[in-house]
């Protein structure tokens, strides 16, 4: 879902043909379990305009899930598929 919000701002594609604006999309990103604030935001949103900025952070704010205690690590690499899979 942070991905769609990148998309939103114009720095990812929905078809191979649609266009990349480098000089939009997310930094300083927080990760699973990471604090934040007020002085330590979710992410900067690089946009466009006001209204790319706008439906970017509607994105973020209903992708994640903001509470008091860390979420439950889960793998990163849940499994594992191609040559050495099919060798099993």
């Amino acid at each position: 879902r942070v991905g769609l919000a990148v998309i939103a701002l114009g720095g990812g594609r929905r078809r191979a043909a649609d266009p990349i604006d480098h000089a939009v999309g997310l930094t300083q990103v927080r990760g699973p379990g990471d604090p934040v604030g007020p002085d330590t935001p979710l992410a900067l949103i690089h946009a466009a305009d006001e209204a790319a900025a706008e439906a970017a952070m509607a994105e973020l704010k209903d992708a994640v899930t903001i509470g008091e205690t860390a979420p439950e690590a889960k793998p990163v690499v849940i499994e594992r598929i191609g040559a050495a899979a099919t060798a099993r």
